[in-house]
């Protein structure tokens, strides 16, 4: 396959944290030619745009070629079967397209976040001989992250305990990006009652639809004695932004501007938004997990309950065993139990205390110790390094 006269790097896969701070480290690097294979909707039927099309496509103008597969999944009833059955029927089309559009952009590396996006990409990039370089975000690796580091040249993983599941001589371990943005404050857009602690709420790139009800369920009450700021996701099915924003329009008095709603977080804007948030309300998906030990934050975590190898409740037991998390899982979320969490919170903040008692800053510290900051540097290193450029 011809090779471009500089490097061109495709990004792919599910994971848009960790690329976003590699591409930006490659920039620095003097890199500049990336093509963004991905999910142009967030799912099925969906009318809005995914946030990784809002952020790649239209705020950072990066070509996005938009890449419809299927994935495997497990089938008890006949409507699980017939999607079973869907899914299979979209794999072969994710790969002809994969290798169509390799062809066309002549990459010289294939950068993988893992997801069952990235897998036709990987198979089809192998077939043409383009090095393969994938990062494992998760202590535990589902299915297609397993597919996709048997075509990989090198496997990078955020952390050692990984190491088992994988070819030891293709290993090293970097760590998981974190993006510059959340350390820069840059904006200033989030008008706060500042006698008000802050919560920020997060369902993830998607959104929790489970999550936003429920805050939407006690959001007066919460705005009582808190700022809320609601990332709520942008999907056209649930329509849960618009609903939220409803309510954020309809308050007036004391409450009118301590409740602000937000579709995405990306960009310069989260630095500001993790600056003045006291408390975290999140999934616990390996990326927000990172941000939260980073900046030290407290935070209420609700693990994905169908996540691979239940991944989303391990990284949920890590933060809760250094004092910083506190987990509720979702067959046990409502209204109050949320709110009960966001009080003890609040408590155990105002007691300069972590959810075990221990002293708060000995356990921030303890907490940034677990994040590599040159995360990023190394998994562009070892790009460049199979990019042979």
């Amino acid at each position: 396959m011809k090779k471009s006269k500089v490097p061109k790097f495709v990004i792919t896969g599910g994971h848009l944290t960790p690329a976003l701070a590699t591409m930006e480290e490659l920039r620095i690097r003097g890199n500049n030619q990336f093509v963004w294979f991905g999910r142009k909707k967030t799912m099925e039927g969906d009318k809005n745009f995914s946030a990784e099309y809002e952020v790649v496509a239209k705020e950072l103008d990066i070509p996005f070629e938009n890449i419809i597969t299927g994935k495997i999944v497990r089938f008890n009833s006949l409507k699980s079967f017939i999607s079973f059955i869907v899914n299979a029927l979209k794999i072969p089309l994710g790969f002809f397209r994969s290798f169509y559009l390799l062809i066309k952009h002549h990459p010289s590396v294939i950068i993988s976040f893992g997801g069952y996006i990235a897998v036709p990409v990987v198979i089809a990039g192998w077939i043409l001989r383009i090095p393969i370089l994938t990062h494992e975000q998760t202590v535990v690796t589902g299915i297609a992250n397993k597919v996709i580091a048997k075509f990989a040249k090198k496997i990078v993983l955020s952390w050692k305990e990984s190491e088992k599941f994988f070819d030891k001589n293709k290993v090293v371990v970097s760590g998981n990006p974190v993006r510059k943005e959340i350390f820069d404050v840059t904006t200033d857009i989030y008008r706060l009652n500042e006698k008000l602690k802050t919560i920020y709420v997060t369902g993830g790139n998607q959104g929790a639809h489970k999550i936003n009800m429920c805050v939407l369920k006690i959001i007066e009450k919460l705005l009582r004695n808190y700022n809320v700021i609601h990332q709520t996701g942008l999907t056209s099915v649930t329509r849960d932004f618009e609903t939220c924003e409803r309510k954020e329009k309809s308050l007036t008095g004391r409450t009118k501007g301590t409740y602000i709603v937000k579709g995405t977080t990306y960009g310069p804007q989260i630095g500001e938004v993790f600056s003045k948030a006291d408390l975290v309300v999140s999934r616990s998906g390996a990326n927000i997990c990172s941000d939260i030990l980073a900046l030290g934050k407290l935070a209420i975590l609700i693990p994905i309950p169908w996540s691979n190898n239940n991944e989303q409740y391990l990284n949920a037991k890590m933060l809760s065993g250094l004092g910083v998390g506190y987990i509720i899982e979702e067959k046990n979320l409502s209204g109050d139990t949320l709110r009960e969490a966001i009080d003890l919170g609040m408590k155990v903040l105002k007691k300069d205390k972590d959810y075990k008692g221990q002293d708060l800053h000995e356990t921030i510290k303890s907490a940034k110790d677990k994040i590599n900051l040159s995360a990023a540097s190394v998994i562009a290193g070892e790009v460049l390094k199979i990019a042979k450029f």
